[in-house]
């Protein structure tokens, strides 16, 4: 069964990296928002679909690098 995004990025993304500010900690919540924006059932959950194909290459990331490509 899918798992829903997280409600907030961990603590590890906030740690003194600038880039994590700059790019990924402003798009997640967006990410989320998003996914939240529409009352039509399919369209909402296709939304949703949409929100983890994005929101969880940024959590699960092989580095932070690719994070933040995602986040861009």
């Amino acid at each position: 069964m899918p798992q829903p995004l997280p409600p907030k990025l961990s603590e590890h993304f906030n740690i003194s990296n600038k880039n994590a500010e700059s790019e990924i900690c402003p798009a997640y919540p967006r990410i989320l928002l998003e996914a939240h924006s529409n009352t039509n059932h399919e369209i909402r959950a296709q939304k949703f679909i949409h929100a983890r194909v994005l929101g969880y290459p940024i959590l699960e990331r092989p580095s932070m690098r690719a994070s933040e490509f995602v986040a861009k």
